[in-house]
């Protein structure tokens, strides 16, 4: 028999002990066993292990779920604003805005109707004066007084008259 012969006969003995048939092993009767060991080491059988554990875990999710709605039942109530927003806290415009060659009396004009506040001018005459502004959105009506006070002639604050809020500009 030349080499290649004997190799191959070797594989076909190979092939078949692999695919004769397997025993299967009796699971029951080996988990009986298993039982019988681990009682004779004095513990619990492990039925009863896992049947307590899923017995803990089946109370701690009850627990849990129950603490769960009776969280969610007993939530705090969300409290709705109710107080008119203040000038201070208001945003004075929604987009930015540019203004150009207008005059000051149409900025503010702008300005108070998005934070319903009003307008006095000390000096009338200031309403005329002619700008270019840019007015970023969410700015608030403090950062909008800083912003105008930055013109050499505008002299403007927020103030509270008979608990109204007013831009004044001097």
């Amino acid at each position: 028999m030349t080499d290649h012969n004997k190799d191959m006969a070797r594989m076909a003995e190979t092939m078949h002990r692999a695919m004769c048939e397997i025993p299967q092993p009796d699971v029951d009767a080996a988990w009986r066993d298993m039982e019988k060991r681990m009682q004779r080491r004095g513990g619990i059988g492990l039925r009863k292990r896992w049947l307590g554990t899923a017995a803990a875990l089946a109370v701690g999710f009850a627990v849990s779920g129950g603490l769960y709605v009776l969280v969610d039942s007993h939530a705090m109530p969300t409290a709705e604003v109710t107080e008119p927003v203040t000038a201070d806290s208001c945003a004075v415009l929604g987009r930015t805005m540019v203004f150009e060659d207008a005059t000051l009396g149409d900025v503010l004009g702008r300005v108070a109707a998005e934070c319903g506040v009003s307008v006095v001018f000390e000096s009338p005459e200031k309403s005329d004066m002619r700008m270019h502004l840019a007015v970023d959105s969410g700015m608030t009506a403090d950062d909008f007084v800083v912003l105008i006070n930055n013109f050499e002639s505008i002299d403007a604050r927020i103030v509270t008259r008979d608990s109204k809020k007013y831009i004044e500009i001097r």
